[in-house]
């Protein structure tokens, strides 16, 4: 009796220590991506982006953005109304995949896709961290009283992207800003 005791808490251990390594190995594929966008404050719209990789190995991180549109519009039309506007003679892209080529900040009306090189420029590898990076971005971009969804898409080498998404309302009184203000201000943490 002693001795099957001993080994059925040998097969315990040994399928607990299996957990625990394919616990460590899933860690180490998945990328977590957060984003929030906070209350205005003075004419201004906070938007926190972060990005966890608790694995040992090392990702890649190849292009990361900030795409802003009404919320009741697909991703891909904000994305072809602003590449339409830069670009004429562009055809759409057909997919949230092929925003991965986009390298310079995007304006047009209330839609805007913003850059965010702390991810991909000064960072580029990362492994075992948590990084944040928030924008400001001018309000009185947006029409209030309506709805906008803000998406963070981020591109990783050959697979495929992560992304999550937030949303805001400006007020109906939104505080007025001074005119010569730019419309993104930047600021990254490590």
């Amino acid at each position: 009796m002693r001795e099957l005791l001993q080994i059925a808490g040998a097969l315990a251990g040994l399928v607990a220590l299996v957990w625990r390594v394919c616990d460590e190995l899933a860690k180490a594929r998945f990328l977590r991506v957060s984003l929030s966008v906070k209350a205005p404050v003075d004419g201004w719209l906070l938007i926190e982006t972060g990005l966890t990789h608790r694995g040992w190995r090392r990702r890649r991180i190849s292009n990361a953005l900030i795409l802003v549109g009404p919320a009741d519009e697909s991703p891909v039309t904000t994305a072809n109304l602003l590449l339409a506007s830069a670009f004429p003679a562009m055809q759409d892209i057909a997919s949230t995949d092929d925003l991965e080529w986009i390298t310079a900040p995007l304006v047009r009306d209330e839609r805007c896709v913003l850059l965010a090189p702390f991810y991909y420029s000064e960072k580029g590898w990362i492994a075992d961290e948590t990084l944040s990076y928030t924008f400001a971005c001018d309000m009185e971009r947006f029409m209030p009283g309506r709805a906008y969804a803000v998406r963070f898409f981020l591109f990783g080498g050959k697979r495929l992207h992560r992304s999550t998404q937030d949303c805001f309302v400006i007020p109906e009184e939104p505080a007025l800003a001074p005119a010569a203000r730019p419309l993104i201000m930047q600021r990254s943490e490590a």
